[in-house]
């Protein structure tokens, strides 16, 4: 419910990239209701060359966040906290340009098995269409960040 109000489509999943929820933007833009969606693989969102590779990046991102763990520390990752633009896709497979943007978020055990990841994405054909706003959108997109609100949350 607290999702609904972000103006911008987003996602939360599991390290294993289970959609765990998803904001009514998301229907807005994919045309898959959440119902749809839930307990879901994220690759189902993906065009290619991503959603085929998806899950070996996952459990790569797994196996080497565990092991930075075992050390004490925690892994850095270029994908975490940076945008990038990338092919999406609908429900009808059409393809939809999306500016992607990734935050790691850790629960109370601090493991990453136990981590959520929230995606937050921008439809850039709906940013670019005002021009002059389209800077501040994607500004505003690469910079928000925030506590979730879900339960076990650090």
């Amino acid at each position: 419910q607290r999702f609904n109000n972000v103006p911008s489509p987003v996602v939360f999943m599991t390290v294993e990239g289970i959609i765990q929820y998803t904001n009514q933007q998301v229907t807005m833009l994919f045309g898959w209701s959440e119902d749809e969606m839930k307990k879901k693989n994220i690759k189902m969102l993906m065009g290619e060359p991503f959603a085929s590779n998806h899950d070996l990046f996952l459990r790569k991102y797994q196996e080497r966040s565990e092991m930075a763990e075992l050390k004490g520390q925690r892994l850095s990752s270029n994908i975490m906290g940076s945008g990038r633009d990338v092919m999406a896709k609908t429900k009808d497979n059409d393809p939809v340009r999306i500016f992607l943007m990734v935050e790691r978020i850790d629960q109370a055990s601090g493991r990453v098995a136990d981590c959520l990841f929230m995606a937050k994405m921008v439809h850039v054909a709906e940013a670019a269409m005002s021009v002059s706003h389209a800077p501040q959108v994607l500004a505003g997109a690469v910079r928000w960040t925030g506590r979730t609100g879900l339960p076990g949350e650090r």
